[in-house]
């Protein structure tokens, strides 16, 4: 929904991340599958196999953030943005926003941030 607020509200244009940075997104149906195997180990028919353990879910297919947006995006009539600005200047960007937020906050000013 947010994603969607800032689509609409002209936000979305600039991409902003890491060129090789991914995150692997998972489905809803192999959540509820993982936690169902999950409950089963943990039972007595299993021998309890499931308990104490650690288990990573994933659907193994990384993507870019911004890609895995692009068909929603652009699904909704929008232009994917192209204009793509180094991380290391929107991290100092975001620091910058923090501290004014800080700062004004005691004032009793309601600075709401655009980068967090």
């Amino acid at each position: 929904m947010i994603l969607l607020l800032k689509v609409r509200g002209g936000m979305f244009k600039f991409v902003f991340d890491f060129p090789g940075s991914k995150t692997d997104w998972l489905h809803v149906e192999n959540l509820v599958m993982a936690l169902s195997l999950a409950g089963q180990g943990l039972g007595s028919e299993k021998k309890h196999v499931a308990s104490g353990q650690a288990y990573f879910i994933s659907d193994d297919q990384p993507i870019n953030n911004f890609e895995f947006f692009r068909p929603f995006i652009e699904g909704l009539g929008y232009k994917h943005p192209s204009i793509r600005i180094p991380y290391r200047l929107v991290f100092f960007v975001g620091f910058l926003m923090e501290l004014l937020h800080m700062a004004l906050k005691p004032l009793g000013i309601n600075f709401v941030p655009l980068l967090s």
